[in-house]
């Protein structure tokens, strides 16, 4: 499978296509992407270069922040990359190259629910038509879990603007935004 993702993803919705690939199992498992979730405590040991059990070939993380630019200026993630979500497909067109093998990759947004998940199904597919199966990790709980645990790590947390997060009943952060957004809605 080669072109451009939206060749990829048809490819993959495609009926007969699938059906192809069930019929030869190991075909299947080449072409399907591959995403996880990741656990900010596995994401921060390896930034800090602590040792992470199963994970002793990562030799370098790529970390890609689909938030919007009104987020990623309340703190973020330092070393990752900022490509908001709706600017995500045409970024992953634009990939045409492979990562090094030990290299972890990683797409965050605020909650890791929605547009994080659906950033790493979009890479990993991306990856699956230059040819390798490689898994595209998620950070689990987003931007909101990492800055709730390392907010007053600045080896963890670069940028973070206090003004832009409100405390919850449970010693916890909101982003204030997303206060704002629900009040509307």
């Amino acid at each position: 499978v080669h072109g451009t993702l939206s060749e990829c993803l048809f490819f993959f919705a495609e009926p007969r296509a699938m059906s192809a690939l069930r019929k030869r199992p190991s075909a299947l498992a080449l072409h399907r992407p591959t995403t996880g979730p990741l656990d900010p405590q596995v994401l921060a040991s390896l930034l800090l270069g602590t040792p992470v059990p199963d994970m002793q070939d990562v030799t370098d993380v790529r970390l890609l922040d689909v938030r919007e630019t009104e987020e990623m200026a309340a703190g973020h993630i330092p070393g990752s990359e900022h490509v908001p979500f709706d600017r995500f497909p045409a970024y992953c067109d634009s990939v045409t190259e492979l990562p090094p093998k030990a290299t972890l990759v990683a797409v965050h947004c605020m909650y890791s629910d929605e547009r994080g998940h659906r950033a790493a199904e979009l890479l990993a597919a991306r990856f699956t038509a230059l040819g390798e199966r490689k898994i595209v990790y998620f950070l689990s709980g987003g931007f909101h879990a990492w800055v709730n645990a390392y907010k007053d790590n600045p080896k963890l947390v670069v940028g973070f603007n206090p003004d832009q997060w409100m405390p919850t009943p449970d010693d916890s952060i909101l982003f204030s935004g997303d206060v704002a957004e629900a009040a509307f809605a």
